[in-house]
């Protein structure tokens, strides 16, 4: 069974069952070392930031992709999209249904497009540039 991610509602910190848990800033290298069995890809833009591509995870009971953005080192944000599956109706929007119920539960509140806490904001939508749906986590 893959490690389900969630979230820590009170510091926004990304937990991954079994593995790790990635706080605001946490530093790369250490993210990289632990996560190395599902990193599928590292992406540097030369400006200080850096992307970790992962899978292999679930989110909601679901398999999910995991981005990790380091700004300088430390975990800026992350995003996550998830695989609802060939068997279940709706589309678009029953994964916006979907990210938005979970992250909801998670957070303990109902969840809109964005919701703003004291660690910076979570979101969940549609981009119709990249064709998914996706959650995540900003941190201030």
């Amino acid at each position: 069974m893959a490690p389900e991610l969630t979230l820590d509602r009170l510091t926004g910190a990304i937990n991954l069952q079994g593995l790790t848990r990635l706080a605001p800033r946490s530093r790369k290298a250490n993210a990289a070392a632990t996560l190395a069995p599902f990193v599928r890809r590292e992406q540097d833009s030369f400006t200080g930031y850096v992307w970790l591509y992962t899978a292999g995870f679930g989110f909601g009971g679901k398999p999910c992709r995991l981005n990790l953005c380091f700004r300088d080192g430390g975990l800026d944000m992350a995003s996550w999209s998830v695989e609802l599956g060939t068997g279940e109706s709706g589309g678009i929007d029953a994964e916006v249904a979907f990210m938005r119920a979970a992250l909801g539960r998670q957070l303990g509140r109902t969840f809109r497009a964005e919701e703003h806490f004291d660690w910076g904001w979570a979101w969940c939508s549609y981009d119709p540039r990249s064709d998914i749906v996706s959650g995540g986590v900003r941190y201030r």
